[in-house]
């Protein structure tokens, strides 16, 4: 009787350690999961389904040569062979072996209706990454339909827009677009003021560089873009003082280093006059 009871009671436990794990999985809280699969595996070594979320765990946190070696002990067990190549396709897309990913993923989305923003992630970076453009703009407005509230989709779509030299008010109205979803992001605030500034727009541009500086003070991009907002405005001071503070954050940069070095030699020049 107390072994029955202690049979009970150790897979109750396993359960439980099952449920608690894929319930972290899906959250995405993948090194909360780490011990309930752990203990999932440790007694249930050959259970597929463990094996395939402690894959996913290692994936998400860079072990990546041992979690394809886990996907493959999955397959081995009888995990459904779509989810284990899905699942590799994704790695491989992060790992940037495209022409391997890319098959899989296309042939993935094609035969499937269900929403899948993690294989139109993957499909996108392939698709960018080997400058097929039309093709990659069709999977990301398929990913920001998928996922809607998913700022890195717009992300894309503002590298995308990059790419094909879209016009400012294209690249505005996407950036504005993620400000919406994240008003916080510095690098959204960034990625506008330098549009703003490359359209001289001087006021809006030193708007963004400013919320930039808010958001992150050590911001060495926005400190060099007030520095040429200065220089446009025709305030040396301002510039040179703005410069100088990109150089602090990092001598290694030259932009800063040469637009200062030719604001003092211009102002020397212009005192031995």
């Amino acid at each position: 009787m107390a072994g029955a009871i202690v049979k009970v009671r150790d897979e109750l436990a396993v359960q439980a350690d099952a449920r608690e794990a894929r319930r972290l999985v899906a959250d995405r809280k993948f090194e909360d999961a780490y011990q309930p699969l752990e203990r999932w595996l440790k007694a249930r070594p050959s259970s597929a389904e463990a094996l395939f979320l402690t894959a996913k765990e290692m994936f998400a946190v860079n072990i990546t040569d041992q979690g394809i070696m886990a996907l493959e002990r999955a397959r081995s067990q009888g995990y459904p062979l779509e989810e284990i190549e899905r699942q590799k396709a994704i790695v491989l897309s992060h790992l940037g072996r495209h022409h391997e990913a890319e098959p899989v993923l296309r042939r993935l989305l094609l035969s499937s209706s269900k929403p899948d923003p993690e294989a139109d992630e993957a499909l996108a970076k392939c698709y960018l990454e080997t400058f097929q453009l039309a093709q990659a703009e069709s999977v990301i407005e398929k990913w920001i339909h998928d996922a809607p509230g998913d700022v890195k989709s717009h992300f894309r779509k503002l590298e995308l827009g990059r790419k094909v030299k879209a016009e400012a008010s294209v690249l505005i109205d996407v950036i504005q677009r993620i400000l919406q979803l994240d008003p916080k992001s510095d690098q959204a605030h960034l990625a506008l003021a330098e549009v703003y500034l490359q359209n001289h727009r001087l006021d809006e541009a030193a708007r963004e560089y400013a919320a930039v500086l808010e958001l992150e003070p050590d911001t060495l991009p926005a400190y060099h873009g007030l520095g040429v907002i200065a220089v446009e405005r025709g305030d040396e001071e301002g510039a040179i003082r703005n410069f100088e503070r990109a150089v602090k954050l990092d001598p290694r940069d030259v932009r800063p280093l040469m637009e200062r070095a030719k604001l003092k030699s211009a102002a020397a020049g212009q005192s031995r006059v």
